[in-house]
């Protein structure tokens, strides 16, 4: 007969193989089940474009006048007249002012009469020699006095230049009493009325500014021109200048870049650049501040994509792109010209191909993804 201890032996073991097969009968139902596969993360897609110009840069400008005069006088006088309405258009060669001739009249006669004098003197001195010449050859004069006829003869002559000096310098005086406008353009206030008397002391009398065509001056910094042009020469031939007017509304009429200026500013490394304008209808007006539009000719083949979707490391730029079974890849790019809308690519993608612009910390090598299209 088996022993006490063998019968709690086998008892024991058919009670926890029971407890066993129950425990696994009585297991959740999910404890067999596998978990379902995570879901691709969405992100946001562009497509690398072609793009007509380089995304359009905008400076803080000022219309300046290619002429900005200050017309003075040359010569005292008191204005008889002023030809001129303040604020009207004037050609070149109008009449301004007009001063009191008669004393420059009466010194111009004067210098003229003098002229007149002289040169009968020296009339009167070239006899004088020939005779003292002819007289010295046949030795009946000392050669001493022909030496006097020749004195008098070049002393006639110099008077004879004199006088035609003061002539010139008297007809000079006489036409300064008429004050013409140098160029066409806009005159501005008069600082004098008729009656008044004016010094030769170059006091500005009135102003005078072209208007058409006009100038803008804006600052452009050394770190644009050479990352979108490359140099100042290529900026000068290929940019292109439009300017935004006070109501938002851009010039119909494109410009171009006249000059820059020949050194940059000392604290600010920016370049002053000078586009000129066409402003046949004057709606520009000389020292008012515009905003400038440049963009470059050249860049009419360039590839552009979002801003957003370029990243960087410490080896530059690159992008996520995307095959036909939106399987991400990491791709090196050279950028060139950006704006708040677009980034221009020069080298790395291809036109067509898909990037990822929005969502790219979701993104990694080799992951497939789930795309929606970024509206422009």
């Amino acid at each position: 007969m088996p022993s006490d201890f063998n019968l709690h032996r086998s008892f024991l073991s058919q009670l926890l193989a029971g407890v066993f097969i129950a425990t696994i009968a009585t297991a959740p139902a999910y404890a067999q089940v596998s978990a379902p596969a995570q879901a691709a993360p969405l992100v946001g897609v562009a497509v690398v474009s072609g793009t007509s110009q380089m995304p359009t840069k905008r400076y803080p400008g000022k219309i300046v006048a290619i002429h900005a005069l200050d017309i003075t006088s040359r010569i005292s006088g008191e204005i008889v007249a002023r030809e001129f309405t303040e604020g009207s258009l004037v050609k070149a060669g109008d009449v301004l002012y007009r001063l009191d001739p008669v004393r420059y009249q009466a010194a111009l006669n004067s210098a003229k009469a003098a002229l007149i004098e002289a040169e009968a003197t020296q009339k009167w001195a070239q006899t004088t020699l020939t005779r003292s010449q002819a007289l010295v050859k046949n030795k009946a004069v000392s050669q001493e006095v022909l030496d006097e006829a020749i004195r008098q003869s070049q002393t006639a002559k110099a008077s004879v230049l004199k006088a035609q000096a003061d002539v010139t310098l008297a007809q000079d005086d006489l036409n300064h009493t008429t004050i013409m406008a140098p160029v066409a353009g806009k005159v501005g206030v008069s600082a004098y009325s008729v009656g008044s008397w004016i010094a030769a002391s170059g006091e500005k009398l009135t102003t005078l500014v072209s208007t058409d065509p006009i100038r803008v001056r804006f600052a452009m910094s050394m770190k644009d021109i050479v990352s979108t042009f490359g140099s100042v020469d290529k900026l000068l031939s290929d940019a292109v200048v439009t300017v935004e007017k006070a109501d938002g509304s851009l010039t119909k009429q494109a410009g171009k870049l006249a000059f820059a200026d020949n050194t940059a500013g000392n604290n600010t490394d920016t370049l002053d650049l000078y586009a000129e304008l066409p402003n046949p209808d004057g709606e520009f007006v000389i020292q008012s501040t515009v905003t400038v539009h440049l963009q470059a000719q050249s860049a009419q083949k360039a590839l552009s994509i979002s801003p957003a979707a370029v990243l960087y490391d410490d080896q530059g730029p690159w992008v996520w792109v995307l095959d036909q079974n939106n399987k991400a890849s990491k791709r090196r790019v050279e950028l060139g010209a950006a704006s708040a809308e677009a980034q221009i690519v020069t080298s790395g993608l291809t036109q067509g191909e898909t990037v990822v612009a929005d969502g790219t910390h979701k993104v990694s090598d080799g992951l497939t993804v789930r795309t929606v299209q970024i509206e422009k």
